[in-house]
């Protein structure tokens, strides 16, 4: 059966005693240009246009964050979702590694005024959608704490 690609014949090897299978191989039959006719590079095999696209996507992805770099004395705004129970722990947590805590959301007022007693800079929210409006501009990271029953 003649295939898209040549057939390489088989060889005998003395110490099998058999002979092998008809092999598809597969052969060059274009050439790479190095460059355009405009004069642009381009790669030699794709191994080298994998490893040139990689850094091109890599250098693109982290453009948009050049211009946002903290100072050593600016502090991350941390919002709270979820303050009662595991909530409780994250959002201490938050504020212990040096995040400024700017908003507490929870659907319970008791568990939300006992909180925010404990950081009454930050705004309190029942809604996160509303939140997350307000403080769009000021927070930089969000901790959601919910129940199991929730997720």
């Amino acid at each position: 059966m003649r295939g898209a690609f040549p057939l390489k014949e088989p060889q005998n090897h003395p110490d099998d005693g058999l002979q092998q299978n008809y092999q598809n191989v597969m052969k060059p039959t274009t050439t790479i240009r190095y460059t355009s006719s405009s004069g642009l590079w381009l790669p030699r095999s794709r191994r080298q246009f994998l490893r040139s696209s990689a850094a091109a996507a890599v250098a693109t992805m982290g453009f948009p964050y050049v211009g946002n770099v903290l100072g050593a004395n600016d502090k991350i705004g941390v919002a709270c979702i979820g303050v009662g129970g595991k909530g409780d722990s994250d959002t201490d947590d938050s504020a212990r590694c040096g995040g400024n805590i700017v908003g507490l959301c929870d659907v319970d007022a008791n568990t939300l005024a006992k909180k925010a007693g404990k950081y009454p800079q930050a705004k309190k929210y029942k809604d996160f959608r509303k939140m997350l409006q307000e403080l769009e501009k000021s927070i930089d990271a969000v901790t959601v704490s919910m129940p199991d029953h929730v997720h």
